[in-house]
């Protein structure tokens, strides 16, 4: 005798329950499991973009630094340059200042001998004196 047929939704589901078709649990598994990975690949990420962000900040700063420290060292020189260039302008008018104190100094004891500025010791014979005798003591 020959074998009756079964039926299509029979044959479907047998096929089904052989392939595997995904129970509530396997896909809950799956769903579950492409999240984590989603999530671990999503932080994973994250984790770069924060190293990344990290080392672009401190590349930044270092950048920062270095003009910083390049604008001081000109500002500095220009400085020197100023003072050097000040010097330079007000050196024969302080030396002629000079000559005219010395002049009026001249003209002034000449004229009345008795104003004769004494001359002071010079700093470092004071010093001196008073190394001198801390060393006795």
């Amino acid at each position: 005798m020959a074998r009756k047929k079964k039926s299509t939704a029979k044959r479907t589901a047998a096929k089904a329950q052989q392939r595997g078709t995904p129970t509530i649990t396997t896909v809950r598994d799956r769903v579950v499991g492409g999240v984590r990975d989603y999530v671990r690949a999503v932080e994973s990420l994250l984790d770069w973009l924060e190293q990344e962000i990290d080392r672009a900040t401190s590349a930044a700063r270092e950048q920062l630094d270095r003009l910083l420290h390049e604008a001081s060292r000109q500002i500095e020189v220009l400085e020197v340059r100023g003072k050097q260039a000040r010097k330079r302008l007000t050196a024969p008018y302080r030396k002629q200042a000079a000559r005219l104190v010395a002049r009026l100094e001249q003209g002034v004891t000449d004229v009345v001998p008795g104003l004769a500025k004494p001359r002071a010791k010079p700093a470092r014979k004071k010093r001196a004196k008073k190394r001198a005798t801390k060393k006795k003591a």
